[in-house]
Formats: structure tokens, sequence, C-alpha cells
């Protein structure tokens, strides 16, 4: 795309996820416009990884919030409502920081121009990307 590399682009795909609003959906236009395989990978990874983000935090939320109006309709202090609440207000912060962890790895790996699979979405980008990508092809940087 442009004049960027092929690294570059791999690595921007990760982090312009961080611009509020429209970085969600960056790495998802990135996949569909980029044509180098490699930085189409790492776009695949990146939007895995926004989609997945945004589909835990619309669970939890609505489960905490599901929890929270059990535990306020029993009156209940110290009921399992409130423990479910409780739980779901600790994961909510934890899953987010697993999120972060996997966005800068991989824009850490992107930059240097390796081909790294990340844990849960490797698998699945390499197959929205048509299969690995092995040494030698031409797309590589």
């Amino acid at each position: 795309m442009g004049n960027l590399n092929a690294p570059t682009m791999a690595g921007l795909a990760y982090i312009l996820s961080f611009i509020p609003t429209i970085g969600f959906f960056i790495p998802i236009v990135l996949f569909f416009v980029e044509k180098n395989r490699f930085a189409k990978f790492h776009a695949a990874q990146a939007a895995i990884i926004n989609v997945g983000a945004a589909l835990l935090f619309i669970v939890f939320g609505v489960l905490g919030g599901i929890f929270a109006g059990i535990s306020a309709a029993s009156n209940a202090a110290n009921g399992p409502g409130l423990l479910f609440t409780l739980d779901f207000s600790c994961l909510f912060p934890l899953v987010g920081l697993a999120f972060l962890a996997l966005l800068i790895w991989g824009a850490i790996v992107g930059f240097q121009g390796k081909y790294t699979k990340l844990p849960v979405v490797g698998n699945l980008a390499e197959r929205f990307n048509g299969g690995p990508i092995t040494p030698g092809m031409p797309n590589l940087p």
C-alpha cells in the first residue's frame, strides 16, 4: 500500500488499532486492501484480536449487568449475584490487558518482519489469508 514496505504495514495494522473509534476498522480495511500476503496476515491477526475483544467485552458487560441485577433484586449484600458481579468486574480489565499484550506483541513482530502466529488467533488468521506463508514466496519481506 503506497510506498510502505510489508513489515511497516504489518506493524501499523496493530498500532493503528489504538486510534479511538476508527481504530477497530483499520485492520479490517487493511486486510481487504493489502496485496502483500505478509502484511495481510498481520492485518488479519489484528482484525481478529479487535473483533474478539469487542465480542468478549459485550458478553462480559451483558453478563455482569445480569448478575448485578440479580444481586440488586435479591437485596443480598453478599449473595451469589454479588460474587459473579465482582468476578466480571475483575475479569474485564484482565482480558483487556491480554488483548493489549497481543496487539503489542503483534506490532513488535510485524515491524521486525517476522511471520509469527499469535496464540489463539494465528491459525484463524492463516486460514483467512489462504494458508501459511512459506520461505521463498514472493510476498515475504
